[in-house]
């Protein structure tokens, strides 16, 4: 029996206690992140900015609580660690109700970000702070108590208590708890920890007291070698930094096309915590000549637009996307391992992994918005990789190609990385080419394009946000006010203003802008009121486009979020409700919820119609709708209309709903269907607390 085994078996209740201590700290720790995310997402448009920001607030919370660890343990006997700590945890028990008030949603679209750190800050931040610190700071008395034995595994243990929280919680806490109860059971769970943390100290407080000077706490508990040098710290922080930057960066990768909800932010960030897991509970699970040419592959098929981008299959897309974040995961955590220090500088080095990541959450939420004109951080991580692992290749004497030797083996890895570098260039121009006008804010990437500029008959400038076209007008004067795109003659769309404005003028509400093609229906007398929540949107179409100001209609416009919007209002009577509102192709759930519908009815006229802009590469939301619909006693109707001829026009599938069935009697033609009153499968209601997109992959 090694000794590790043995001293695993003989430490006993206290050890126990510490263990405890970690796993409930960190199972907190994720599960508040999720839950939090999800309450706030509609206030913020829904997009995958909300999850990004949310994740540099929890990352740079979980550095403070690294250095305070880190602080106290460098400069505090045991006894005064405990005293301190003891102090804190009871200041926190005074700031458990984390759930925000009607107070903290935000007055308008300005500073989203800042608002979102700003409201964590207020509700979650103490209580966030203080499980943060519990990590480094009870491995660090485990030392202390234990100084025979690896903390480590307690790191282990607590990436796996963070795990079990993130799978829980889309599976058990989400769909099963409201709100109000998921903060309950937390608080709960925040009374046990906070009992444990208590009892962890009181045990730190009875150690002898001669460990009680400020530098000799773990000196001499733990006689260790001398401090690692900076390049240590250097090569720490980036190999952190990196693997943060991947991980946001393939998460907003693969929101951004498909949908933001909880279990796409969860699934790559249990992949990231999993590979924590794997390089620390053990040497066994990372070797390189196993993950280092995987990751070369896996970095040339992100690459390929054919098969990550939009018009891919979704599984092959977020295969691959989730593979490659696995894989360069376990490189960085992997060489993290292998470098990791003696335990006596346990907390410097969860200090430099936690500013590491702090700071790829800064670079990805922050940083990228302002430098990259298009989503190139995923670029910039995957060259980073690339370059960190041919550093530690170069400084391990372990490596078989240490010191630049064999040269033709460096020559390899040359030729290796130039060929990476190629293929994300190749990746990046298509993503940036070609366009007229390209801006980036917190709501995305919106590009403005020039096409068929040879052809007066077919010259137009299309918008699109993300790789998604989201409309386009022909520059022709006779056909600058042509109903185009999703809203094009047969479209569901176009069905939905002609059965609406009819006779007397009407009031139609709109969510979503895009290039204002819907002002091509209104009339003198009409009133439009266009909600958007991207600024941008606003200031492309009225410049680059026509629709708006050519229109007959009034034209009224209101920033922000639609929801929140639509609640403040009093009932606007509308004849026409048009919901039409994409993020790239990925779907706001928060506006097809129980919820959701409940609002849009308030303001919808008795014998008024919605309109539903269901067109989607990857999901088929009618069912959604439908179990909407039948709540709340509406009848449904489904257009759906071909591409047009030569591609141009794209393919487009709308779904109207109405008190009165005889407000959908629609006309087809032979590229165009209709479906009236179908059973589209029994699925659960989406609400607010609970959307599921396994139930309608296509």
């Amino acid at each position: 029996m090694n000794e590790d085994t043995a001293g695993r078996e003989s430490y006993g209740p206290i050890g126990w206690l510490f263990a405890l201590t970690v796993f409930v700290s960190a199972f907190l720790l994720f599960q508040v992140q999720p839950m939090m995310a999800k309450f706030i997402l509609p206030w913020f448009g829904g997009t995958p900015s909300v999850w990004s920001t949310c994740l540099l607030f929890f990352q740079t919370f979980l550095l403070a609580g690294y250095a305070y660890a880190h602080l106290l343990n460098r400069n505090l006997s045991p006894q005064y660690q405990a005293l301190v700590h003891i102090g804190v945890l009871a200041l926190t028990a005074c700031f458990l109700n984390i759930i925000p008030g009607e107070e903290l949603k935000p007055p308008g679209p300005d500073d989203p970000a800042l608002r979102i750190l700003q409201l964590l800050m207020f509700t979650v931040g103490l209580p966030y702070f203080v499980l943060a610190t519990t990590g480094p700071l009870i491995q660090a008395w485990f030392s202390m108590r234990f100084p025979t034995l690896s903390p480590y595994r307690l790191y282990s243990l607590s990436n796996i208590g963070s795990l079990l929280a993130l799978l829980s919680y889309p599976i058990l806490f989400e769909p099963k708890l409201s709100a109000l109860e998921q903060s309950s059971f937390w608080t709960l769970g925040y009374g046990l920890y906070l009992a444990a943390g208590c009892l962890c100290a009181i045990v730190v407080f009875r150690l002898p007291r001669e460990t009680q000077s400020p530098e000799s706490a773990m000196d001499e508990i733990s006689v260790g070698p001398p401090p690692p040098h900076f390049g240590y710290w250097l090569l720490w922080f980036s190999l952190a930094a990196c693997g943060s930057t991947l991980l946001l960066a393939i998460t907003n990768h693969v929101c951004q096309d498909v949908a933001v909800i909880p279990f796409l932010w969860i699934v790559p960030l249990s992949l990231y915590l999993l590979t924590f897991i794997f390089c620390f509970e053990s040497d066994f699970w990372y070797r390189r000549r196993i993950y280092l040419p995987a990751l070369a592959l896996l970095m040339l098929l992100i690459c390929d637009y054919e098969i990550t981008g939009p018009s891919s299959h979704i599984l092959v897309a977020l295969g691959v996307s989730f593979l490659t974040l696995f894989t360069a995961c376990m490189v960085c955590h992997g060489e993290l391992a292998r470098i990791k220090p003696h335990p006596k500088y346990l907390t410097l080095f969860y200090l430099m992994i936690s500013a590491g990541g702090a700071f790829g959450g800064l670079f990805v939420s922050i940083i990228s918005p302002i430098i990259f004109p298009a989503f190139f951080e995923l670029h910039f991580g995957l060259l980073s990789c690339a370059a960190l692992v041919s550093v530690v290749l170069y400084v391990d004497p372990e490596s078989t190609i240490s010191g630049g030797k064999p040269k033709r083996a460096w020559a390899g890895l040359g030729l290796a990385f130039a060929a990476l570098t190629a293929a994300l260039g190749v990746n990046a121009n298509r993503m940036a080419s070609g366009a007229l006008e390209q801006s980036r804010n917190f709501y995305g990437i919106l590009r403005a394009v020039e096409v068929d500029a040879d052809d007066p008959d077919l010259h137009r400038i299309a918008q699109y946000h993300g790789r998604i076209q989201h409309g386009f007008q022909f520059l022709k004067p006779e056909k600058r006010m042509m109903a185009t795109a999703y809203y094009r003659s047969g479209s569901g769309g176009n069905d939905a203003f002609k059965i609406a404005l009819r006779d007397e003028p009407k009031r139609v509400g709109l969510i979503g802008m895009g290039t204002g093609t819907m002002a091509v229906f209104g009339r003198p007398g009409d009133t439009l009121r266009f909600y958007e929540i991207n600024p941008q949107v606003v200031d492309q179409a009225k410049r680059l486009f026509t629709y708006l100001d050519n229109s007959a209609a009034n034209i009224e416009i209101i920033l922000g979020d639609a929801r929140l919007s639509l609640e403040r209002e009093a009932s606007q009577n509308y004849d026409l409700f048009v919901i039409d509102a994409f993020s790239g192709d990925a779907i706001p759930a928060h506006l097809l919820t129980q919820e959701a519908f409940a609002i849009y009815l308030r303001h919808l006229s008795d014998d008024g119609l919605i309109a539903i802009h269901i067109t989607n590469h990857h999901l088929d939301l009618r069912p959604v709708i439908s179990q909407a619909a039948e709540l709340y006693g509406l009848e449904t109707a489904v257009k759906y209309l071909d591409k047009g001829e030569g591609g141009l026009e794209p393919e487009t599938n709308w779904m109207l709903l109405s008190r009165e069935g005889s407000k959908l009697e629609i006309s087809t033609s032979d590229n165009s269907r209709l479906d009236r009153n179908q059973d589209y499968g029994e699925i659960r209601l989406w609400t607010d607390n609970f959307s599921n997109l396994f139930q309608i992959l296509k």
